[in-house]
Parts: C-alpha cells; structure tokens; sequence
C-alpha cells in the first residue's frame, strides 16, 4: 500500500488502463476502476495467504511462477485429479492414469511429468512416467529403476529432467530427454528424498533422509555429473522440504517441512545464494513442505498442498517490484 509520501510531487496520470510495461516509481489513475496505483518496491519479505485448493494434495507439485502452477495428483492416489493455479484461484483439470503414492513430480506448469511411486500390501514400487501437456496425460518412457520420493526432480521441463529417486537399495539418479531415461551418477547412498531445484546440469539437493530415519542437515551441489557436499543447513532445519528455485549457484527458497524420526513440521525458510544458507522471513505457522517449488527464482515462493489442508500461501522477496494501490490512509 503507498501512502502519500509515495507520490508527493509526482506528475500522475490519468488512464483507462494499468500501463503495460510500468516504470518504477510511475503514478497513475486508472479511469475505468477508479484505483489510483504506484509502482513500488517492497522492502521486506512476507508469506502471503492465496486461493484454496479444491482438494487436499500431498506430494506433487510443479510450474514456472506464481501465476502458473500445477498441482498433481495426491497420497497414495487418494486424489488423482490435477489443478492448476493462476495467481488467484485454482481450477480442475484432468485426472492422472497411475493412482501410486509419493510420485516424483518436475517441469513447468504446461510441460511437467509424474514418476515412479509406490503402493502398499505388499510395498512395490514403479517405474511408469506420464506427461503433462496443460491439457492432459500420456505414457512417456519409462524409467530404469523403480523408485519413489516427492520433491525429487530438479529441471525446468519433461525433456530436460533429472531425477533423483528413493529405491529399497538406496537412491538413483536418472535424467529424461523427453523420451528415454539416462542413468547417471547417483546421489551418495547415505542421503535420499531431500529437495532439488536447478537443472540438469547445474542442481542443490537440499537435506532430506539418511538411514534408517533420520532428516539431515546436509547438502549437495550437482553439476551434471558428479555430487558435492556444500555448505549445510543450521541444526533445527533439517527436513523434507517444499521450495523454488534457480540453480546450484543462484536463488534457492526451501520452506516448511517434517523433520524425522517424530520431530514435527516446522516453519523455516532458508535462502541459498550459491555460497551460504541464510534464514528468510518464516512460514506463518510450521506446516509441511513437500509441495510448493515453482518458478525459477526464489522471490516467486508458492507454497500448497499437504493433506489435510487446502491453503496456499505466497512468498514475497524484498527488493521486488510491485504496484501498490494507494489509499487515504
């Protein structure tokens, strides 16, 4: 909200329309809703409350922004129908083919992939990849290795895709051109199911389990062919995260998460600049991760999902242009 400080000696403008593209510090007042506006900068970051979701997810999130998200299937095949997200509210759209639980999920939000899972009585895990086109599903190829693990792709789209998922024997790492699986060099046994972001060649695992139970503090640089142990997270922030981010070298967010064996969700928010782990503004109440992860700068945070609940919440980056509606206040 600006106030009248913001546009004490500004030349405002009388239009019919929001300018498009808007210059900082541009003041206007548009004719046909009668909102004067300011385009601003906010100066600290916050979490935001967004639309609903109509149904309870967990596991399963993908997209390019704030504005373009999908959520995809749900635990264990309870909810296998996708919704996708425009910045305000969330919409039905079709169902996925496979009702297996925790599926790995990656891409943008016209152009993303469901794959493995698992299913109970007796434990089985798969190796069935589907493909979403922001209108419905098809087979894609399927994977060498049966596995699970939700937030376990890094990469922008379903043809240039890495994942990285939970096997009985440990971990494997795989990357998809579109049609085929590659295997390449696995994420060192010893940690599995942490959250990635990037692509696949340049990627950041963040925590994630160590055997049998235990979430970690550790990290991991990916450059495309081999894993790095980087800086790790602060005690108390180990977890199985949702998140949004860039590559191993830039902008990651992770936040929220459930820290085991039995430790309880928590609320962090953690920011990585490519060298350091710093602590962001956090989550409004401790809350579950796993979801969440779009768009491919950390100020487009989008947090969902997580059964039983439906709220979505956004996060907001200082530093980042907006345009503020300006009242007498």
């Amino acid at each position: 909200m600006a106030t009248y400080y913001d546009i004490f000696g500004q030349k405002v403008q009388y239009l019919s329309s929001d300018p498009s593209p808007v210059a900082q510090g541009q003041v206007w007042y548009n004719s046909t809703t009668n909102v004067a506006k300011v385009r601003g900068v906010t100066t600290s970051s916050a979490w935001a409350t967004g639309g609903n979701m109509n149904d309870s997810k967990g596991g399963n999130g993908a997209g390019d922004s704030q504005n373009a998200a999908i959520a995809l299937q749900g635990t264990l095949g309870a909810v296998t129908v996708v919704e996708t997200y425009d910045g305000t509210s969330w919409t039905n759209g079709p169902s996925s083919s496979n009702t297996y639980g925790s599926r790995s999920a990656g891409g943008g939000a016209t152009s993303a992939s469901l794959i493995g899972g698992y299913t109970n009585s007796p434990f089985t895990t798969y190796t069935a990849t589907e493909e979403y086109d922001g209108s419905g599903f098809s087979t894609g190829g399927a994977s060498n290795t049966s596995g699970y693990g939700a937030g376990a792709c890094y990469g922008v789209n379903n043809s240039a895709l890495g994942w990285v998922g939970r096997a009985p024997t440990g971990t494997h790492n795989e990357h998809y051109n579109g049609t085929a699986w590659t295997t390449v060099n696995p994420a060192p046994p010893g940690q599995r199911g942490g959250f990635l972001a990037g692509s696949t060649s340049s990627a950041v695992m963040a925590s994630g389990f160590v055997p049998p139970n235990n979430t970690t503090v550790n990290c991991l640089d990916y450059d495309g062919t081999s894993w790095t142990s980087i800086t790790g997270l602060s005690p108390g922030q180990d977890g199985l995260h949702g998140g949004s981010g860039g590559t191993n070298s830039s902008a990651v967010l992770i936040y929220g998460g459930v820290r085991e064996p039995s430790l309880g969700d928590i609320d962090k928010v953690t920011f990585w600049n490519g060298s350091s782990w710093t602590s962001e503004t956090a989550l409004p109440s401790a809350r579950r991760g796993s979801n969440g992860g779009v768009g491919t700068v950390y100020t487009q945070g989008l947090l969902f999902g997580e059964s039983p609940t439906t709220a979505t919440l956004e996060f907001q980056a200082a530093g980042v242009a907006e345009t503020r509606t300006i009242t007498a206040s």
